[in-house]
């Protein structure tokens, strides 16, 4: 079980795919429906676990923000995987930094809720790091689109949102979820959301006895 060390400012997430995602296989941690052609026939989602990405998440508790970053496969969901062209790895950087609560620092259980009332606010990108065509959309590399907040994104490791019959739960698995637009669309497109797990990066041991000689060392000198 975690418990959040003393003074402790950010914590760390490694961030997976949610097995319960209703456009699964494959598995994801971003949906975002109706990219490059606003049809919201066309589902796009973002695989956390595929051996490419690496996809994180920090959350300063004294500032109160979140930032969900780093790389993830993904593409064109044509049912039981991505369309043939239309697949790579993305660069996402997503930053909640206004209307954030977060409670329960300090014991296992954390709880993050930002609420709806300034979307514009909370932000980032998504950018393509490949180029391909299927003839009827064409991602080229250093593509960004914009995201941004559209409704409440929830963070915790006590709803056990959708794990049920998984074998994943809290406390050690934490889930978020929450609604977003992307700048190729004039309005909401619906299913296009967070969905993922995230379990939190343990600081390496040597950081923390690195730590404590720095203070150690430090208190020494001020007695000296």
């Amino acid at each position: 079980m975690f418990t959040l060390p003393a003074g402790a400012v950010t914590i760390q997430y490694a961030l997976g795919s949610h097995p319960d995602g209703n456009a699964s296989p494959p598995d994801y941690g971003l949906r975002l429906d109706g990219l490059y052609t606003l049809n919201t026939n066309d589902i796009w989602t973002f695989d956390f676990d595929h051996a490419s990405s690496d996809m994180r998440m920090d959350l300063d508790t004294t500032a109160g923000t979140v930032h969900i970053y780093g790389t993830s496969y993904g593409g064109l969901d044509v049912g039981t995987g991505y369309d043939a062209d239309l697949q790579g790895l993305w660069s996402i950087d997503f930053t909640y930094s206004v209307n954030v609560s977060v409670t329960g620092v300090g014991a296992p259980d954390i709880d993050v809720e930002v609420s709806p009332e300034a979307p514009l606010s909370n932000n980032g990108t998504l950018t393509a790091l490949f180029s391909a065509t299927d003839g009827s959309v064409t991602i080229t590399n250093g593509d960004v689109i914009n995201l941004e907040q559209e409704m409440e994104f929830f963070f915790n490791n006590t709803d056990d949102h959708r794990l049920g019959g998984t074998g994943l739960s809290g406390p050690e698995t934490h889930v978020g979820w929450g609604w977003l637009n992307h700048s190729d669309s004039s309005a909401h497109i619906y299913d296009s959301d967070w969905l993922f797990t995230a379990t939190v990066v343990p600081v390496p041991a040597a950081v923390w006895l690195f730590g404590s000689a720095l203070g150690l060392l430090g208190w020494t000198r001020w007695r000296g």
